[in-house]
């Protein structure tokens, strides 16, 4: 496979890979402009704990050793009633299920104002009550999305301009053995 075939492909792969995270952040970020406008419950929470995830990073410098990276993950779950129904839930926001942190203090002083036991105000969709959240927006996760979408798009067009700009003026079809238009 030539050098030119490599870059077409590597852009057009990052251009879907940003496209894809693009729609999936948008998607989120409809629903955190929503639930912005939804009503409130009270809730009562029946489960809160902290998972430890310990993941391997390998360095991209050659002869370094991996370095171990430790998140604390808070998972809470509430239960509420709406209509007489009652529904269980450990959605915390638009945009994540749990609250996670490099920094075990920080997920301790989370799950301490959500203890087991404790009164929490709950917003729910009023077209789904069984969908809720803790906390309304969701916006920071969101915007980090997008910029990370963002990114490989940004990475794919400059890539495909670089293979556009390696001699092939016909363009992608030509590269895809579609014939010009007549």
């Amino acid at each position: 496979m030539t050098g030119g075939k490599i870059l077409l492909i590597v852009g057009a792969v990052l251009v879907v890979a940003g496209l894809l995270v693009g729609a999936l952040m948008t998607r989120i970020f409809s629903n955190a402009q929503a639930n912005r406008s939804w009503p409130a419950t009270t809730g009562q929470v029946v489960e809160s704990r902290m998972e430890t995830d310990r993941s391997n990073r390998r360095r991209q410098s050659s002869g370094q050793r991996s370095r171990r990276r430790t998140s604390y993950d808070a998972i809470v779950r509430y239960s509420y009633t709406v209509g007489g129904q009652s529904y269980t839930n450990d959605q915390l926001s638009a945009a994540t299920d749990y609250f996670s942190s490099s920094n075990q203090s920080r997920t301790r002083d989370f799950l301490n104002r959500h203890p087991v036991g404790a009164s929490v105000t709950v917003f729910y969709d009023p077209r789904q009550p069984g969908s809720a959240v803790l906390e309304r927006g969701g916006f920071g996760a969101v915007q980090w999305g997008l910029l990370l979408g963002l990114a490989p798009l940004l990475a794919g067009l400059g890539a495909l301009a670089l293979w556009q700009g390696r001699g092939h003026p016909a363009g992608l079809g030509a590269a895809i053995g579609t014939p010009p238009a007549t």
